[in-house]
Order: C-alpha cells, then structure tokens, then sequence
C-alpha cells in the first residue's frame, strides 16, 4: 500500500498523549510537533485515527510542498497538481488556511487563488466547475503558510473530529470532547481499566462529555463511530472497501467491549436539563445503561451503596469561567470547600482527584495539598489540571475566612 506523509492536528498540550495514541494504533513512524503529530504511513494508518483517536482534531494529507514568493506563482504550483485524482466538478470544496504569508494580506486571499487555480484546472477536464460549499463539503483543502513556504493538504476529516455526532445538545461552555478525553487519559484512567471494577465518579458533570469520553474507552469504543461525516469519503482515491472493513471491526470490537460489566461511571449534576442532555448524548453513543446519572448538588455527594469498596477516580470541571475573570471567587472557592469537606471522609480514603480549572488558588479550600498539575487550554483559557492523592496525611486545615 502507498505511503503518504500526514500531519494530526490537535489542541495545545495534547501534543504528548497524541503521540502516545497514535504510537498506539501501530504507527512507529510518528514525530510529536507543534499542535500535532507527523508521521509516514498507509491511507490504512490515516483511516485508524480518523476512526479510533480520541484526541486528534484533523487528518492531513500533504499533496505538495512548494514556495510562492507571489500570487502567480502560487497560482501555478497548485494548477501543476492533476485535480482530477481528488475529486471532480460535481464535487463540493472548501479551502482552509493556517498561518500567514508574507505576500498575501489576508488567508481569504490565498485560498482564493488557490480556488481559482483548482477550478480552472477542472473547468478545462471536465467542461464544468465544482461548487464552494462551507459546511460539509465533499472535499475539504488545508493550506498551511509561513512566509513563503506554503503546504497544501487534503483534508480527510473534513471537520474537527472532536464533533464526535454524539452530543447535539450541551449546557452552557461545555468541554469539546478532545479535551474531555485528554483530561481522563492524563488521570490514568486507562491503567485503571486494566484493574477489575474500576469506578469514575463526576460529582458536576454537565452534559456527561467527560463520562462518556471515560465510557468510549472503557467500553472500546471508537470515538468515529457516531460520525456520519468525513472529508474522505467523496474523495477520487478514497478505499470504501478498507473503510468498511475498518467500521466493522470497530463495531465488533465495540460489541464485545460492552460485555464488560465491572466499570462504573457516575455523574451526578444539579441541574436536571443538564442530565437530560448527558442521558441523550450517552444514548447516542450506545452506552446510557452503563452510566449512573443522579441530579444532586455538592452538598448531596454520597456514593452509591452498591459501588465496590475500591478506591476511585474523580475528573471533574466545576465552574470557573466568567466569575473568576472578574476575580469574583467567592462562589468557586465555596465550591472548593464543599467538596473538599466531602472528599476529607473515610468514604473517599486512597481515592484519587483530578481538577480543571482556570486558577489554583480558590482549590486551597480543598483542603488537601496538590500533587501534580498539567497545562491544558479550556477554549481560549489558560487552565490546570490538578491532582490530588486523597489520604489524610495530605490534608490541611484551610482558614476558609482568610483573604489574601
């Protein structure tokens, strides 16, 4: 099979566990880079990630590389391509841009001539011209600029795939489900899946994206599955036969992951429309029998009494956003507090607690000292993911009364 160079993009700081996902899927040949991964491989390789990644937000296919110090040159070096190999003229396009060169003022310009010098090229084979089409296009183009050095790519996931289809409906700023999914394989919950009755609680859960990204994997779930969208799939070159075949593996491979009984997720929210979404998003995806979803606030936090007596995982996102930019902490840091008084009892003893948030400081009223952090970005939000190990000797008396 013909090997072709690649480039995964994905969310800053996701770069690492990327890699290790992609090392994973049995890509040997993969390099960590800025927002992404670089490998060679096989259209079998790209069609693995577009199907089973839980991170990756695009699939490049690089078709050229080139240097246009201007519009007409640009224009040339992408008519030299034979356009009639990727798609035809009853096709719909779409052509994006990242980064910037130096000759072109804005990115619309540069996909402009770019457009021009694909049309054209089509208009003389075939008589006729294909359409521009922004949402869902048959073919979607990614051209990536630097100065003068300019990299063209197809596309084959045509839109984000952190648009897994599962979630139509979501409270509000609820995490995309890359970074729900980075957040649970940075906790560790896979190694907890190779242990028996392995337990994930989300005392705010809001619409469920971090249990259901925690259930894909636990369940051997591909993340692609709910997809009914992909650049690949009106491509000239696109392998349906292999494409099948790789769908039907990820649905047998789901079927019998969902054998599994001993895994435990559970999510409790306040706000009943929040469950209402997470329960629809969960049967989408074919799971919402294995997820216990209970509308309780922070000062209900109690256990099922049917859980194992194993020590658990917790991932969870309180709020933060518009208060704690207006250095109103008040409410978060009460939020703190609650759940540290709940977590400090027996019941929650070698447990372990994973925390995203915008600003550390309002976790002091945890009352229980931070183990490790990671960087991650919420939206455009510099945030962290803290961890705490949960045994009294990391306990502290917070004066919850004190002002800095």
């Amino acid at each position: 099979m013909k090997t072709h160079s690649f480039f995964i993009t994905c969310a800053p700081f996701h770069e690492g566990l990327l890699l290790e996902e992609v090392k994973n899927l049995g890509i040997t040949d993969a390099k960590e880079t800025h927002l992404g991964v670089s490998f060679n491989g096989t259209l079998k390789d790209a069609y693995q990630i577009l199907i089973w990644s839980h991170l990756a937000h695009h699939v490049l296919l690089k078709l050229k590389e080139f240097r246009a110090t201007n519009q007409h040159a640009l224009y040339h070096e992408i008519k030299k391509i034979t356009w009639s190999q990727h798609l035809t003229s009853a096709h719909s396009l779409r052509i994006d841009v990242l980064g910037k060169h130096q000759q072109f003022t804005h990115p619309h310009y540069l996909a402009q001539v770019a457009k021009d010098a694909i049309v054209d090229q089509l208009r003389e084979h075939y008589g006729d011209r294909p359409n521009i089409q922004k949402e869902q296009p048959d073919i979607v183009l990614t051209i990536k600029a630097k100065h003068e050095d300019c990299q063209l790519y197809l596309d084959l996931s045509g839109e984000s795939l952190h648009l897994r289809g599962y979630r139509h409906q979501a409270g509000p700023a609820p995490l995309k489900e890359t970074l729900a999914a980075a957040l649970v394989l940075r906790a560790g919950w896979r190694k907890r899946l190779q242990t028996s009755n392995p337990i994930l609680l989300d005392p705010m859960c809001g619409s469920g994206t971090i249990l259901i990204e925690a259930a894909l994997m636990a369940f051997d779930i591909a993340p692609g599955l709910t997809r009914n969208y992909f650049g690949c799939l009106k491509w000239q070159q696109h392998d349906a036969k292999l494409w099948q075949e790789l769908i039907s593996q990820a649905q047998q491979r789901k079927a019998q992951g969902l054998k599994r009984e001993d895994v435990y997720l559970i999510g409790f929210d306040q706000h009943p429309q929040a469950l209402i979404f997470a329960t629809n998003a969960a049967k989408k995806s074919g799971i919402e029998q294995r997820l216990i979803l209970e509308k309780r606030n922070l000062k209900q936090l109690e256990l099922p009494t049917s859980l194992p007596q194993n020590p658990g995982l917790i991932i969870t996102n309180p709020p933060y956003g518009i208060r704690l930019l207006n250095n109103q902490n008040d409410e978060v840091q009460e939020i703190f507090k609650t759940l540290g008084e709940h977590l400090r009892t027996p019941r929650f003893n070698d447990w372990e607690a994973y925390i995203i948030t915008h600003n550390r400081e309002p976790a002091k009223a945890l009352g229980i000292r931070l183990g490790k952090a990671y960087r991650f970005k919420n939206g455009d939000l510099e945030c962290e993911l803290l961890q705490f190990q949960i045994t009294p000797s990391r306990f502290f008396y917070y004066d919850f009364n004190q002002k800095d």
